[in-house]
């Protein structure tokens, strides 16, 4: 209603005991094709690491909406010239050039104390970079398919030196784009 305020598109529940379920993915992919048939492919679909996986990746890609899902899984990925390349170590050696500082509220006091609400100053440190993630049958390389995405990297939102890393399918170009 409001700006800034967010409303659920879909609501719905499952279970693996009702005879036409078939998976999580199956249950995950209907009702995201029906928000897109009613409200289209406009916004970002954000996620957890649950949806790190290259299945979703190419399902979101095929629908043609933009996608930001936290990343969980090492993985190999071709960088330059088509050779593999194990994706954590890239992003623990990864120069952040971003850098932003924010104050966010937290609580303060034991449970049970009455809440007292505390601002904090905050340095996110991030950056990017694009990879290609490539799926089809190893026999027949000439023919195996591409997914190109983005990584954000991300260090100050988890605890202190952690890196937190997220896939996108939307081209970044710069850092302001993070």
């Amino acid at each position: 209603k409001g700006k800034g305020q967010h409303l659920p598109l879909l609501m719905q529940l499952f279970s693996d005991k009702v005879k036409t379920y078939q998976s999580q993915f199956e249950e995950i992919r209907i009702a995201v094709e029906h928000v897109v048939n009613e409200f289209g492919t406009q916004g970002l679909w954000v996620m957890d690491r649950g949806f790190d996986s290259l299945r979703n990746f190419r399902f979101f890609n095929s629908l043609q909406v933009r996608f930001l899902i936290r990343g969980y899984h090492e993985r190999l990925i071709e960088e330059h010239l088509g050779v593999p390349v194990k994706l954590l170590p890239l992003i623990q050696q990864k120069t952040l050039r971003g850098v932003d500082t924010f104050y966010k509220q937290h609580v303060v006091g034991k449970h049970g104390q009455r809440r007292k609400w505390q601002q904090r100053q905050t340095t996110i440190r991030y950056d990017y970079f694009p990879i290609q993630m490539v799926y089809g049958s190893e026999e027949e390389v000439a023919e195996r398919a591409r997914l190109e995405l983005s990584v954000i990297v991300v260090e100050g939102i988890g605890k202190p030196g952690e890196r937190s890393f997220f896939f996108t399918n939307h081209p970044l170009t710069t850092l302001a784009e993070c």
